[in-house]
């Protein structure tokens, strides 16, 4: 009898954490919404070097930090270092500055972001979203002018 009790409760015991680990997995976390995606660029035309201004409104439903992780998107695809965010919980807007590598090739850009934040142990859940188009001038383009103007 004493070992059909500790049989039923590991089989209870395993139920549960299978249903635990279930609930972690799939049940529907909403942890962050950019409500004006894609985000509109401040200054349409940047010169690789400058910085880009990204107006962006958000609701943010949890309070964990994010790991954002963005990148220069074009026929190519230059990434940034990810960063930690500590917005706090609830709506807001923010005026992003992201600076256009000097390397960067001429053309029409987004900005693609990814906010990733760790919502349990065992689950992560990821935002990815898209600025408005802008032009990048490069610095290999404005070349001839600079060597005119030290030739002169």
């Amino acid at each position: 009898m004493n070992s059909n009790k500790i049989i039923f409760f590991v089989f209870l015991f395993e139920v549960l954490t299978f249903f635990y680990i279930g609930f972690l997995l799939l049940w529907p976390v909403k942890t962050i919404e950019i409500l004006n995606a894609p985000s509109p660029v401040l200054n349409g035309e940047v010169t690789a070097g400058d910085v880009v201004h990204v107006y962006v409104k958000y609701c943010k439903y949890v309070d964990k930090p994010a790991t954002i992780e963005r990148a220069l998107v074009d026929t190519i695809v230059i990434y940034y270092e990810p960063i930690i965010n500590r917005l706090p919980k609830g709506c807001g807007e923010l005026t992003l500055a992201v600076k256009i590598p000097e390397y960067a090739l001429s053309g029409i850009y987004s900005i693609r972001s990814s906010i990733t934040h760790q919502v349990n142990p065992i689950r992560k859940e990821t935002v990815i979203y898209e600025t408005q188009k802008f032009h990048v001038t490069g610095l290999v383009d404005k070349l001839p002018e600079v060597l005119d103007a030290e030739a002169k």
